[in-house]
Formats: structure tokens, C-alpha cells, sequence
């Protein structure tokens, strides 16, 4: 997929599967000396960063990548049923951070970052964008990174404290404002948001392409089985297992039919390209959603629900892009 002249690739990890660096998790160092995981020819999305950075609901060690506890309590994890859900908050260490990273400056390939604001107020989210595409601005000119790279702007994260309406509102400020780091800008939405809402979003001349479906928030898509899949007696609020962290968001198995739904329904509303996930646990999952109109596939949760299948997806979307690139 090529944004603004540059070859991302056609496989991404979605925002925070690889963390902010592309190395992973503490559990991936286990799994990759067994064998059983590799993301290689895959483009990374970094996890969610903001300006300043916020603690969110994982503690972090001083290095910034690496949780305190190997299972922190806002993460629920249903190898069995294919599902996780977290309310991890956001936790980031900003911005000042990610430019400074020996690794992030290091990267040969071309990647993405993400990013949410976290203001109060629609000016002070539209101020926070605007300081963040400056900085990011300010390196790129100092020569800091090797490789380019763009950004995600997350839209729908569910475990930020301002709705999701009001950012679709304001997306098109928040764009405006990103435009100042002359990247190339992707739109995060759920499967929550109109289709058509989303296309007019796309459309906007600082939108590069659009990432479909982040997770979904706790209880509110009829099409999944909440009660079911965690053992409670229903989808309320205060049901959630993660009630105490506001509900969480969902990813894996239930999200694949109806991101597949979604990419089909807005694929005839833009032109812009499409990077389709949520769900995505094996290579038919993949062939589903590229079939509905994604011009990219993003691989999140299979990396700790499926491991195992990750670089055979990854080698398999690749092989039928290459296929399709022949004279």
C-alpha cells in the first residue's frame, strides 16, 4: 500500500501488538525462541502515543516497553474462544519519548505510529495535535529517523474518557492539525461508526487511508455474545469483567463478520485505501475482508490468541498481493 510515495506493504500489526518499538512484548521473546511467532515482512503499528504521555492502567517500568506484572489485571485473554478484552487506558510514555527511542530512530523500514489526544476540550485536543505534528515536523528536518513513517490518528479507542463522537467531530480540526508534519495521516475507526460518517471523514485531503475496526467497546454491538463469551449475565456496564476500568474493549473472533460487513458497506463510498482488520486469526479471515475491499490486512490479536499462525498469514497475504502486482 502506498501512501503519499511510500511502500508500507501489505501487512500491518495493528496499534500495539509489536508495542511502541516493534519488539514486542515480554511474552513474544518466549514465543519467538520457540518457534512460535514471527512478524517478519510485516509493517509495524505502534501502539497509541499522545504529547505528554499518561499512565493509563498498566504499570510500566522506567524503560517505558515493559509491564510490571506479566498479566495485568485489565487484560483479559480467551485463547479458547478466541477473544481478548482490555482497558489498558492508553498507557504511553508521549511523544518526547517515541523521536528519542534509539529504536524508533534506528528503523530502516517504512511504519506507522498512533496517535489520540487526550484533552479536556476540543481546543485543547486541536492544540495537543497541532504541538505533536510540529515536533514530529521538527525531527524529521533534524534528521533524526532513517526510515519514513506516518501516523494513525485512533478515533475510536474505547478507553479514553471523551466519546467517540465527539473526535468524529472534530476530525476534521485534528487532521488539519496533523497535516503539519507532512506524513501521511490513516483514520482509526470501529465498526461503531456510520460508514457513511466514516467515508466523509476519509475524504478530507489531509486523510491518507482508513484503518477498519479498532476494538469494540464493552456491551455495544448487538451482533456479539457478551454474556456468553465472558460468563456474565449480560452486557451491561457493570457486567463487564473489567467494569472497574470502565468496560474495556474487545478484539478477536466475534469482530471478523462484522468488519467484514463494515469494509463492504463503505468500500463503494471513498476511494482512499482501506487497511482492514479486527478478527483476523487466520488466512481465510484475511481473504474475507481483502474480498469486501481492504486494500491492506492489519493482524492484532492473533499474535497472542494464534501466534503460531501469524507469519503464515503474514507469507500468505503477501504471496496473493505479489500474485496480483504481475504484468
Amino acid at each position: 500500500m502506498q501512501l503519499r510515495g511510500i511502500d508500507f506493504g501489505q501487512v500491518f500489526c495493528s496499534s500495539g501488538a509489536r508495542n511502541f518499538t516493534g519488539k514486542g512484548w515480554p511474552y513474544h521473546k518466549w514465543l519467538r525462541r520457540l518457534g512460535l511467532l514471527s512478524h517478519e515482512n510485516s509493517t509495524l503499528v505502534g501502539k497509541t502515543i499522545d504529547l505528554e504521555g499518561r499512565p493509563g492502567n498498566i504499570k510500566m517500568k522506567e524503560d517505558g516497553l515493559t509491564p510490571q506484572e506479566w498479566f495485568p489485571d485489565c487484560v483479559i485473554v480467551k485463547p479458547f474462544k478466541g477473544v481478548a478484552l482490555n482497558a489498558v487506558g492508553l498507557t504511553n510514555p508521549g511523544l518526547d519519548w517515541w523521536i528519542n527511542h534509539p529504536d524508533i530512530r534506528a528503523m530502516e523500514k517504512p511504519h506507522l505510529g498512533s496517535f489520540s489526544p487526550k484533552g479536556s476540550t476540543p481546543k485543547e485536543r486541536f492544540d495537543e495535535a497541532l504541538l505533536f505534528a510540529i515536533k514530529l515536523r521538527e525531527a524529521i528536518n533534524a534528521g533524526f529517523f532513517r526510515a519514513p513513517f506516518g501516523f494513525q490518528l485512533n478515533l475510536s479507542c474505547p478507553n479514553t474518557k471523551h466519546g467517540q463522537d465527539e473526535l468524529l467531530k472534530e476530525a476534521p480540526d485534528l487532521l488539519r492539525a496533523l497535516q503539519e508534519a507532512d506524513i501521511p495521516i490513516i483514520c482509526k475507526f470501529n465498526a461503531l461508526v456510520l460508514p457513511e460518517t466514516a467515508a466523509q471523514i476519509a475524504e478530507h485531503p489531509c486523510c491518507d487511508a482508513i484503518s477498519a475496526t479498532n476494538t469494540i467497546p464493552w456491551g455495544k454491538h448487538e451482533q456479539i455474545d457478551w454474556a456468553g463469551l465472558f460468563g456474565v449475565k449480560d452486557a451491561s456496564p457493570e457486567s463487564s469483567p473489567l467494569a472497574r476500568y470502565g468496560g474495556g474493549g474487545l478484539s478477536g473472533k466475534p469482530l471478523l463478520p462484522i468488519a467484514e460487513e463494515w469494509i463492504t458497506k463503505i468500500r463503494p463510498l471513498t476511494t482512499k485505501p482501506i487497511m482492514g482488520g479486527g478478527g483476523v486469526l487466520c488466512k481465510k479471515d484475511a481473504d474475507r475482508l481483502r474480498n469486501a475491499g481492504a486494500d491492506a490486512i492489519e493482524i492484532g490479536s492473533a499474535s497472542m490468541l494464534r501466534p503460531w499462525r501469524v507469519q503464515p498469514m503474514i507469507n500468505h497475504i503477501n504471496n496473493w498481493f505479489a500474485i496480483e502486482r504481475r504484468p
